[in-house]
């Protein structure tokens, strides 16, 4: 038995996936949040759209949801510029930066009186492949975490100015 003038070819395939759910903090000071009353989105750190998007609850937390991951998927971020591979404890990782911010456009205004946060928050997330088809994800977001903070004033300090007269009535014969 042999086989004559054939080839035999091995491929060997490994997948692996993973994911992070990426939550976030709005305060409000001046007066009470109302649910949904501002949004928020996450993208690249070095640009593109939105990847996720999401509006606060009436506590104050924000719920984006979550960034999911697979071997393939992390290969093309590399590729892309969003992501930079190297090793970490002797397993291969992938660091990926991104930012949250506050939406503020023409179809997202901010009530009345309230303060804007322009600045971006970045944040990096940390994907370690374990090496059992399984991606271990971590998201960097700090001590305080991704925190937005907003004011609501009214304005300035109202003056108000009082005047007025006291009248002092006696009776007839009290001088």
């Amino acid at each position: 038995l042999g086989l004559v003038g054939s080839e035999m070819c091995i491929r060997d395939s490994y997948k692996a996936a993973g994911e992070v759910g990426i939550t976030a903090t709005k305060s409000l000071t001046g007066r009470d949040l109302t649910e949904g009353e501002f949004n928020f989105a996450v993208k690249y750190a070095s640009g593109g759209d939105d990847l996720l998007t999401a509006s606060n609850k009436a506590d104050g937390s924000i719920d984006f949801g979550k960034l999911s991951y697979t071997t393939e998927t992390l290969a093309k971020l590399v590729t892309d510029g969003h992501a930079k591979k190297a090793v970490k404890d002797g397993k291969p990782a992938w660091t990926i930066s991104y930012v949250a911010y506050e939406k503020i456009d023409s179809l997202h205004k901010l009530p009345g009186g309230v303060s804007a946060q322009t600045q971006y928050i970045p944040f990096k997330v940390t994907v370690v492949d374990n090496g059992d088809g399984k991606l271990t994800a971590t998201a960097n977001t700090g001590d305080d975490g991704l925190v937005f903070k907003n004011v609501y004033s009214t304005g300035g300090p109202v003056s108000v100015g009082l005047s007025g007269m006291k009248v002092l009535k006696s009776d007839a014969g009290l001088t």
